[in-house]
């Protein structure tokens, strides 16, 4: 599925800036695959179309964004998640969520060196929910896991990454004590969460210098002697 993503939304401004600075950094060439690309280490850039599959019978299939802020540092990968999505209800109207993340990648495999694991922990705020009692609204804390790919590209000296993933989502929600009552809505929401987009280094990649090679002796030839140990012949 595609995400479609209005000129005029953040992540569509962001995403139009960090091509434009990618692309301005790397020499005209072709994109050509990478075996172990997405594994620069420093900080980068994460946007990513989300389709979420809710587990709660009331709402429908739902589509959205997000962008992670991350630093790489060996195997280990920490960033902030920010999401914006939109879910569909029987009755038509669309639920708004928005949240955010602290997440930890972990690529524990030398042999799939893009494969990784994802646990985060953050919230969400929804709104629009459909109620009893009208549209509710309320927040919840979320725990999140699952496993992650990249499959590496690089345009000139800039590597980058498709970045894939499949996660599980586990929200609670605690009682409103709100003078409207408790909205009619479960207390817990699990979701499956498939994500799809780039993890862009903020930096391009500097080939090594080779070390300057040490200069060769020259040893001068000698004369030839003969048997006398001279070099006059007799």
């Amino acid at each position: 599925m595609v995400l479609n993503i209005r000129q005029n939304t953040f992540l569509g401004a962001v995403l139009r800036a960090v091509v434009i600075i990618a692309a301005s950094g790397a020499p005209i060439g072709s994109v050509h695959a990478q075996d172990n690309p997405g594994n620069n280490e420093g900080a980068y850039l994460a946007p990513m179309g989300v389709v979420v599959v809710p587990g709660t019978k009331a709402l429908d299939v739902g589509y959205g964004g997000s962008l992670g802020i991350g630093y790489r540092l060996g195997r280990y990968a920490f960033e902030l998640s920010f999401n914006d999505t939109r879910l569909g209800t029987d009755g038509g109207s669309k639920v708004k969520e928005a949240g955010g993340n602290i997440n930890l990648l972990v690529f524990p495999l030398p042999s799939l060196p893009n494969l990784y694991g994802l646990l985060g922990a953050g919230g969400r705020d929804v709104r629009n929910y459909p109620s009893d009692t009208g549209d509710a609204k309320f927040s919840l804390p979320t725990l999140s896991a699952g496993l992650g790919y990249l499959w590496g590209l690089q345009f000139g000296q800039y590597e980058f990454g498709i970045r894939t993933e499949a996660l599980y989502r586990f929200g609670h929600r605690d009682k409103s004590i709100k003078p409207e009552g408790d909205p009619d809505a479960p207390r817990n929401f699990d979701d499956a969460l498939i994500g799809v987009g780039l993890q862009l280094p903020l930096g391009l990649k500097h080939e090594a210098t080779p070390a300057p090679s040490e200069p060769v002796a020259v040893v001068p030839v000698g004369a030839p002697t003969d048997s006398n140990g001279d070099s006059d012949g007799d």
